[in-house]
């Protein structure tokens, strides 16, 4: 078996487990063997809850910020800078997302370089 078949079974054992923690780990695991539609759906999921239960709330950042990396691995940059800046709202100077909005601006000027035409630098 293949490190990432093992890590998703792993992930999918998670999914039966209601703790907090263990989400966060099922969460992380989909991420990490590059299922963004699920990680996405599942950070979704923890974004909704955290937002509508006040005892959740520490968990709004986080989940906006995975979602926001999931959205980066599905290629859309937009909705990914918006999560990123919603995260920073709830926790302010946080530097993963920071790092992250770094990351898709890098990403932009790449993208621009490698146009034709292109004087970006």
């Amino acid at each position: 078996m293949s490190v990432s078949s093992a890590k998703y079974k792993v992930a999918v054992m998670l999914t039966q487990t209601p703790t907090p923690e263990e989400g966060a780990i099922w969460m992380f695991v989909l991420s990490q063997v590059r299922r963004p539609q699920e990680a996405a759906a599942a950070y979704t999921r923890a974004w909704e809850l955290a937002s509508r239960l006040p005892e959740n709330a520490i968990a709004a950042g986080p989940a906006l910020r995975g979602l926001a990396v999931a959205c980066v691995d599905l290629g859309d940059l937009e909705r990914a800078e918006k999560l990123l800046r919603d995260s920073l709202v709830i926790n302010p100077g946080n530097p993963v997302a920071t790092r992250e909005l770094d990351y898709i601006a890098q990403r932009r000027l790449e993208v621009t370089r490698s146009q034709p035409g292109s004087s970006a630098e």
